[in-house]
């Protein structure tokens, strides 16, 4: 596949610094970077999927061991691809736009998923002005899930708002933004929080959780490790902390992702 336009997530940063490990990933140095992309499948191996794919405008993601994702590095000039793990791009999709089709949209089908296996009557969502963040916006609102944001700028507030239609949105810079989320919380039993800022906030933010409240940590923004956390914290309001990475949860789902063509 040659590749046409390829992003730059969090993800991509976090493993140009080292931060991701060999357990899912094949990283073999040297080695290329870039986790998703767009382009034009311009050779195939044979077979029916093979056939489908060729000359299709396609996106994919990186390869993982497993061997459903692009092999090597998506900022590579042409990727090998599994045919049964690409997405078709529609004609009005531009590369550009297409190559973000995994990434940011999958986990956040997941992490809403997340909350609905959870039974949450409410949510929280730190980083909610980034993409992904926005997307999970839309997704809660489809499924009338009533959604706290949490952002650093006020004109982010605003964004959320006017732009997204978001009925709940905290400015975690304010002074008095732990009690208002807390207040907050426990108004709409907001028992699912999905985190991806780290550091101390993190562990402020756990104690402003309702009593059985979850945490779904699946970023690091703020690239520094949990610190403060108080184990009694958890063990009293019986809190649970658990990850998410898209791989796993793809992998769970038992395949790759699944194009149809015409």
């Amino acid at each position: 596949m040659k590749v046409m336009a390829t992003p730059l997530n969090p993800s991509d940063l976090s493993a140009m610094k080292g931060n991701y490990d060999d357990i899912l990933m094949t990283f073999e140095y040297p080695m290329a970077h870039g986790n998703e992309c767009a382009g034009m499948v311009v050779k195939n191996g044979g077979g029916w999927a093979g056939s489908k794919v060729m000359g299709k405008r396609v996106a994919c993601a990186r390869k993982s061991k497993d061997g459903h994702y692009a092999h090597g590095g998506c900022y590579e000039q042409y990727v090998i691809a599994n045919a049964m793990s690409v997405i078709a791009l529609p004609d009005d999709i531009s590369y550009e736009k297409g190559c973000m089709h995994i990434v940011n949209p999958l986990t956040a089908i997941g992490l809403v998923e997340r909350i609905n296996i959870h039974k949450s009557e409410a949510a929280i969502q730190t980083g909610a002005a980034s993409q992904c963040g926005r997307m999970i916006i839309k997704l809660c609102q489809m499924k009338k899930i009533p959604l706290i944001n949490v952002v650093r700028r006020e004109e982010q507030v605003k964004m959320l708002k006017e732009d997204y239609g978001a009925k709940y949105v905290l400015n975690s810079s304010s002074e008095n933004f732990f009690e208002e989320i807390r207040e907050l919380a426990e108004k709409l039993k907001a028992k699912s929080c999905i985190e991806c800022v780290g550091g101390k906030f993190t562990a402020r933010l756990l104690e402003c959780l309702p009593i059985r409240s979850r945490m779904i940590i699946y970023g690091c923004l703020s690239e520094q490790p949990v610190d403060d956390l108080n184990p009694l914290v958890l063990i009293r309001k019986a809190l649970v902390l658990e990850s998410f990475i898209l791989n796993v949860y793809l992998q769970e789902k038992g395949v790759g992702i699944i194009a149809l063509f015409k």
